[in-house]
């Protein structure tokens, strides 16, 4: 059985006016970890592969440390940390970042909600494009996979990322954010890794793919959807040697994926990929592109630990989304 870990943010502070960037910092990151180490033991992507590819054996109780979205932070900090302790992980990276020098539109949010507030925010983006409020159905789903925030921000950031036009949405969010914040550039630069830490993740075998840009697959274009992942792919052979064999799907909810996306990411030379469905990974052979992961703060050493008698393998669930 596999158990897949997610962070983003492992940052010294997080002192903003207003709260909207939520992570570890290096001593709670190590300590999490530690804790985690103590339940099972921990894997690398090498590992996963041979298992899918030859059938060899990994631990029974498996655990897969992963990060999204290619932070700076998740190198300089975190890779350290893990490096000390001898443990390999699974680093997830936009290559837009680093050839475009642009800031993800879902960054850019995280930044201007951390100077803006949520309501203000919200009323500016309804001002621009009509009324977006969400069935009772859709704020189910939003306080569902957006459940570490408040109702209010869960709704606003679910109708940003599933309900409005991702192209408009962008379009909107680049004024509020050129407002804010006058050079992008260096922005990206202090946010992003850059490409040398993203060719030593490949020399360590930790790299994989969070397609090119962060945006929400189910919700687009499926020939668009297809571009995002061959474009990541050709960054991959041109930059590091050879295309990534692990994919996290940016935002990893149910709407976020689909069949034909987990079949072209096969095509594509991905072996396996996560999703944000919480749960542990039985049969890794099983729709090895559609994994479960859990976000770090649902288990033993987070701040909303789902395991409450501490053994996160037996008291997991097992994968229940159904793609079509």
């Amino acid at each position: 059985m596999l158990i897949a870990v997610n962070f983003h943010y492992v940052r010294e502070s997080y002192d903003l006016p207003y709260k909207s960037i939520f992570g570890h910092t290096p001593k709670s990151f190590r300590s999490q970890v530690e804790k985690l180490n103590k339940l099972g033991s921990f894997v690398s992507q090498k590992q996963i592969i041979d298992h899918l590819n030859f059938g060899k054996s990994i631990p029974s109780n498996s655990i897969l440390l992963t990060f999204d979205d290619g932070l700076k932070e998740q190198y300089e900090i975190a890779n350290q940390i893990l490096k000390e302790m001898g443990i390999p992980a699974l680093y997830f990276v936009n290559p837009s970042n680093v050839i475009d020098n642009k800031v993800s539109t879902v960054h850019q949010i995280h930044l201007l909600r951390s100077y803006i507030q949520t309501k203000q925010m919200s009323a500016y983006v309804k001002k621009e494009t009509g009324d977006f409020t969400l069935s009772a159905i859709e704020k189910s789903k939003a306080e569902k996979h957006y459940n570490y925030d408040e109702k209010a921000v869960a709704h606003f950031k679910y109708a940003l990322n599933f309900k409005l036009d991702y192209q408009k949405k962008a379009k909107l969010i680049q004024i509020l954010f050129d407002n804010y914040f006058n050079n992008e550039e260096k922005s990206a630069s202090d946010l992003y890794m850059n490409l040398e830490q993203i060719k030593s993740l490949a020399k360590s075998g930790e790299l994989g793919s969070h397609t090119f840009n962060h945006l929400p697959l189910g919700k687009i274009n499926i020939n668009d959807a297809k571009l995002q992942i061959t474009k990541a792919q050709d960054f991959f052979i041109k930059f590091v040697g050879s295309h990534a064999q692990a994919i996290s799907y940016p935002y990893g909810s149910y709407e976020s994926v689909n069949k034909k996306i987990a079949d072209f990411a096969r095509i594509a030379g991905l072996k396996f990929g996560f999703t944000m469905e919480r749960v542990a990974n039985k049969e890794l052979n099983r729709d090895p592109l559609i994994l479960g992961r859990y976000d770090c703060n649902d288990l033993p050493g987070g701040k909303n630990n789902l395991f409450k008698n501490g053994n996160i393998f037996s008291e997991s669930k097992e994968r229940a989304w159904v793609f079509e």
